[in-house]
């Protein structure tokens, strides 16, 4: 655990590629999550809109997925790290503002499921 699920604006000119690795090793960083624990994808979004008014837009939203039992405090030091790690890696846009959000979720240890598929 976690799971890590990055959106982006497809008239963002970002790299998903550095964007998994920053967010990666921002949240090895934090110290909460094992190396091969992390599980990450990035999404690139061809339909979108922000608010009602045509409009440029672009933003980048992360959601972060972890097991339940750590501290509002360590859940927000966890989001703020990987809201900045992110923010690192998205290019400006001339004309607009780019927002740069995480959504941290809790997932419910007693009722997580997984299962491990050996080799072969």
């Amino acid at each position: 655990m976690p799971h890590l699920v990055i959106e982006y604006t497809g008239n963002l000119d970002a790299d998903p590629t550095r964007l998994l690795a920053a967010a990666n090793e921002a949240l090895l960083g934090t110290g909460e999550f094992g190396e091969t624990d992390i599980k990450s994808r990035c999404v690139r979004l061809e339909h979108y809109r922000h608010g009602v008014e045509a409009r440029r837009s672009v933003f980048v939203h992360a959601t972060l997925s972890i097991l339940s039992g750590r501290t509002v405090e360590t859940r927000k030091r966890v989001a703020q790290a990987l809201a900045q790690a992110l923010a690192a890696c998205v290019p400006p846009c001339a004309d607009a503002e780019v927002p740069v959000t995480v959504d941290l979720r809790e997932m419910q240890r007693e009722t997580f499921g997984k299962a491990v598929l050996p080799p072969g």
